[in-house]
């Protein structure tokens, strides 16, 4: 009882304590470790052009965003799965569908753009959200970053399309970070793939009202991403 007393504790710290400003440094130093010292690996694009054409419907179902990560299992990413690992990219996949109304980059080929520069620790780490930014920069969006919660709500007014990186858990990261896309329309904020199940969270009035929706208010953001179109 002691020793899990002890891990709850430690466990808490990283969400309470660490500033968010060093998490996001860290998670990028691991990047560029990776980026720096991985070994070529085959391309992954055929077999996850051949598994993607399975999901295709359950997209176009969903009004052409991914909404069930826990289906991806049969798309590599790195050393895991898009099923586990997925969902930055998944993120990005669906925000540039807000911009634009169609999938103009293919998902297999913007997964190996990732695992050439993005993936963490071989992809079981996720992708580097500001690697995120990097990649949307060099496609020729315009994108802003802010980490201060308190500039969410305004900079989710100046955007239509948003990428969100949060604590699942602000008081246990055994919980995990994820990803989501959010929409901003006439009708509020939505955000997609926030339980990997196909539910669509939202509309909500601002940003903060839409994460304290997120795991019965238990969610904290760490950092916001806007884009535009180039």
């Amino acid at each position: 009882m002691k020793n899990q007393t002890l891990l709850d504790k430690i466990c808490g710290l990283i969400p309470g304590k660490v500033d968010d400003k060093i998490l996001l440094e860290l998670y990028d130093l691991l990047q560029k470790a990776e980026h720096v010292f991985k070994k070529d690996h085959p391309s992954t694009i055929p077999e996850n052009t051949h598994a993607f054409r399975k999901h295709s419907l359950d997209i176009r179902k969903a009004r052409g965003y991914v909404e069930d990560q826990h289906r991806y299992q049969d798309m590599r990413y790195g050393a895991t799965t898009m099923k586990h690992a997925g969902c930055e990219i998944f993120a990005v996949y669906n925000a540039l569908y807000t911009l634009h109304g169609t999938h103009r980059i293919p998902l297999p080929h913007m997964i190996h753009d990732f695992e050439k520069e993005g993936m963490v620790l071989s992809g079981r780490f996720g992708t580097s959200p500001k690697s995120l930014l990097s990649y949307l920069n060099k496609q020729g969006y315009k994108t802003e970053m802010v980490i201060d919660q308190k500039l969410f709500d305004s900079m989710g007014d100046r955007y239509t399309s948003l990428i969100l990186t949060m604590y699942n858990n602000a008081e246990d990261i055994r919980d995990e970070i994820h990803t989501v896309h959010i929409t901003h329309d006439e009708k509020g904020f939505t955000a997609h793939n926030v339980y990997c199940n196909g539910t669509v969270v939202g509309p909500a009035p601002s940003v903060s009202a839409l994460i304290h929706s997120f795991n019965h208010g238990k969610s904290r953001g760490i950092c916001l991403i806007g884009i535009k179109k180039p």
